[in-house]
């Protein structure tokens, strides 16, 4: 039996086949990788807004545990010290390292409004006494990422 083959008449379509194949397995290669690096950077980041607002937390928190002395019942040394003007202003700084890891915080106070007749939610408590805003702002060294707390604080006398 005589087998001949006719090699003018190959077309090479094996190779132009194996060639696509090779070019759509690069692409989705590449795309995979891209998305990965992606959610990578959507990770760290995520981790960098919790450090932050646990910077401005814990800033919050030291801040405000700090008494003139032991006793319960004295206000926070920040409001303790804001004269009851409108607009009066008192800041205070926090920095902690962990590791290579360093947040810091900064605690803005400011006294708002004397309230007469104090009311939650409609009920009415009929004490009187200071309203403070306080802005908390926790930053993470070497990074943009940057948080900011705000809340109202109203202390009854």
């Amino acid at each position: 039996m005589n087998i001949s083959i006719n090699f003018r008449r190959q077309q090479g379509i094996a190779l132009f086949i194996s060639l696509m194949l090779l070019v759509i397995l690069t692409v989705f290669s590449l795309s995979a990788m891209r998305g990965a690096v992606t959610e990578t950077k959507i990770s760290a980041n995520h981790q960098h807004k919790q450090m932050t607002f646990q910077a401005a937390e814990n800033t919050l928190e030291k801040m405000m545990s700090v008494r003139l002395d032991d006793s319960a019942n004295k206000p926070p040394l920040p409001l303790a010290t804001i004269p009851e003007t409108s607009g009066a202003v008192v800041e205070g700084y926090f920095t902690a390292t962990q590791g290579n890891l360093t947040t810091s915080g900064r605690l803005v106070i400011t006294y708002k409004q004397w309230i007469k007749k104090a009311a939650l939610r409609g009920f009415e408590w009929g004490v009187e006494g200071p309203q403070y805003e306080a802005n908390a702002i926790g930053t993470l060294a070497d990074s943009n990422a940057r948080s900011h707390t705000r809340l109202g604080i109203f202390l009854p006398r």
